[in-house]
């Protein structure tokens, strides 16, 4: 007679898992070999960027975003940010509150987006803004005086 088949004791063992999670896309791929490389440690980063054909920086920025916060940190793509915060409302806010504001930079009139609107947008964006509705002289960021001659009545 055959003997009744007996069951292993314990905990049932985990599939074997890969060190590294699999990429989602081509720039998870790509920073995953720079740190498969990285480790070996026989390639410069410069090397690395060679043979991944990319650039140093990168590299560096892979690297150090790995030291700092490990793999999640590596694979998390800047790429994904938030939506826009600077909106048709704000915008409007901007043009309305310009009449009874004495602002001469757009420094002054992103202070007051962020101080009244609550809204954490970059400098440049209302600079830009500003500009293509026809507020200031000069066509860079150095040029940004507003122009006396303009009021939000004449738009």
């Amino acid at each position: 007679m055959l003997a009744p088949l007996t069951r292993k004791r314990g905990r049932p063992k985990k599939a074997h898992q890969p060190p590294f999670p699999a990429p989602n896309n081509k720039s998870q791929s790509l920073r995953l070999q720079a740190l498969g490389l990285h480790l070996e440690d026989r390639y410069s980063k410069v090397e690395i960027a060679a043979l991944l054909q990319c650039s140093r920086s990168s590299v560096t920025n892979w690297m150090k975003s790995w030291e700092s916060g490990g793999l999640d940190a590596l694979l998390h793509s800047k790429a994904k940010r938030d939506p826009h915060l600077f909106t048709r409302e704000a915008r409007e806010a901007l043009l309305a509150a310009i009449p009874g504001q004495t602002w001469t930079t757009a420094r002054e009139a992103w202070l007051w987006v962020r101080d009244e609107l609550r809204i954490k947008v970059c400098y440049v964006t209302v600079w830009r803004f500003l500009t293509a509705q026809g507020f200031f002289v000069g066509d860079t960021p150095r040029g940004r005086r507003f122009a006396p001659a303009m009021t939000a009545s004449e738009h």
